[in-house]
């Protein structure tokens, strides 16, 4: 509750499916336990219906890193007027949002892709398009070694191209780590960020990276500790965002 309020944003890591037909709606509304209901407006996928377990709910893929803008949020407690009047039933949470950019094209090696690589991609309410001018989209993760960027790149990559725990030897330049998934998605990791240095050296890095044509989607990959961020992420964070011309970006709370 504390994080999904209204304008804050939400970021679908894996493909997510929504239904597109109101009428499914009332199933999904009667928790047993404690239930989220999140509304798009404005998104963007893949209808499902055709191949679907369960084609009657209308089903639609939204895309991987899709992120999406909370307009609204309700939680029905116990004290909540609606719950009271016995509209609602207690437990259940609703997210009201905008889709502020529909994600990367799922990859080519995913099962959902290969029974749509025929399909049309459909535009549910929507007219804008994810990477319509065909520039080269980047993913970027930025964290400490053990944080868990590697194993997220190689679930975006659909096969293991980066290593945990690589570093770079002292006295070389500093590089990132690169692989280019297809034409227009490349991921980028920050390989050894063990002390001060790297992490600027890395900054000057991705500072000279963002001088490059393309879109960039940059996400630091952090970890908690009994409730508390780890010091040494938050030092990584404080470096990179003081050094290099950052001015959005995500944060991946990883367990």
């Amino acid at each position: 509750e504390t994080l999904c309020r209204a304008g804050a944003s939400i970021l679908l890591y894996a493909p997510t499916a929504f239904t597109s037909d109101p009428r499914a709606l009332p199933e999904f509304k009667e928790p047993g336990s404690e239930r989220t209901v999140t509304y798009i407006q404005d998104g963007i996928g893949y209808r499902l219906a055709p191949f679907s377990v369960y084609p009657q709910e209308h089903e639609v893929i939204v895309e991987p890193i899709a992120d999406l803008f909370i307009q609204r949020a309700e939680a029905f407690t116990a004290d909540h007027p609606r719950v009271s009047m016995q509209e609602v039933k207690e437990g259940l949470h609703e997210l009201h949002t905008a889709m502020k950019t529909p994600g990367f094209e799922l990859l080519a090696g995913s099962p959902v892709k290969r029974k749509l690589r025929e399909r049309e991609k459909v535009r549910v309410n929507s007219s804008g398009a994810g990477n319509a001018n065909g520039s080269v989209q980047y993913v970027l993760m930025v964290g400490n070694p053990g944080a868990g960027k590697s194993t997220l790149l190689n679930s975006l990559a659909n096969k293991v191209v980066f290593h945990s725990g690589c570093s770079i030897a002292s006295g070389l330049m500093y590089k990132l780590d690169k692989h280019q998934v297809h034409e227009s998605l490349v991921l980028l990791d920050t390989p050894g960020l063990e002390d001060e240095r790297k992490r600027r050296q890395a900054a000057e890095a991705i500072t000279e990276a963002l001088k490059q044509s393309g879109h960039y989607r940059i996400f630091f990959v952090i970890q908690e500790h009994q409730g508390r961020l780890v010091p040494a992420d938050k030092a990584t964070m404080r470096i990179v965002l003081e050094t290099a011309p950052i001015t959005s970006f995500g944060i991946i709370i990883n367990q």
